[in-house]
């Protein structure tokens, strides 16, 4: 027999796991459904091409709150974090990246050719996330 529930939560994505965790914290007995074999939503890593991994959608949507990786103990269950060197990377029809770095210093030593076909803004161009951010790996 199925045990009631209080509350039905459409989507197992990271934000349905998230507040499905919240509410069992709390005391309410959510049931979560899916409708894809697997849960996880945009952070689920799936092989793009014969060799290469990435989570689907994550890296769109930013990095998880802190305070929630904390909340639900992640690094425990085997979330592993890491702060990337490269912020930004746009791959151009000739061949040559514009390459972000997370290091003003280092984002300015360009190629001088590249250099000259870039907006001088770039070298200024601030990461909305604060240097201490660390973005989880799925």
């Amino acid at each position: 027999m199925a045990q009631p529930r209080d509350v039905v939560i459409l989507g197992a994505g990271r934000n349905g796991l998230v507040t499905a965790f919240y509410l069992a914290k709390a005391g309410f007995k959510p049931l979560i459904l899916e409708r894809r074999p697997s849960v996880g939503g945009c952070a689920i890593t799936e092989e793009f091409h014969p060799g290469f991994r990435c989570s689907r959608l994550a890296h769109g949507a930013g990095p998880m709150r802190s305070d929630i990786v904390r909340g639900m103990e992640l690094e425990k269950h085997g979330l592993k974090t890491y702060t990337p060197d490269v912020r930004v990377l746009s791959l151009w029809g000739d061949g040559k990246p514009l390459v972000l770095h997370s290091d003003v210093a280092r984002r300015s030593k360009r190629s001088p050719s590249f250099h000259k076909r870039t907006p001088r803004s770039t070298l200024n161009f601030r990461n909305p996330w604060p240097a201490s951010t660390k973005l989880p790996i799925f």
